[in-house]
């Protein structure tokens, strides 16, 4: 089963909302608990989910080709 960002919040006793932060380098997160969380996140084998990514982005990265 995949690793999600609230299991990554639940192991360190934190808020979904901040692993967001700092996996994603938003501004918020303090040096220190940035580091935790990115080891966490390379622990567990944590990788994004590329579906929730274009929902917010509104980018797929794919391209489409038509032949006649």
């Amino acid at each position: 089963m995949a690793v999600t960002q609230k299991d990554i919040a639940e192991k360190l006793g934190v808020s979904q909302r901040l692993v967001s932060y700092a996996l994603s380098g938003q501004n918020g997160v303090g040096d220190e608990m940035r580091r935790k969380i990115q080891e966490e996140a390379e622990a567990a084998g944590y990788r994004p989910h590329r579906g929730a990514q274009s929902l917010v982005t509104g980018r797929t990265y794919q391209i489409a080709l038509c032949f006649p």
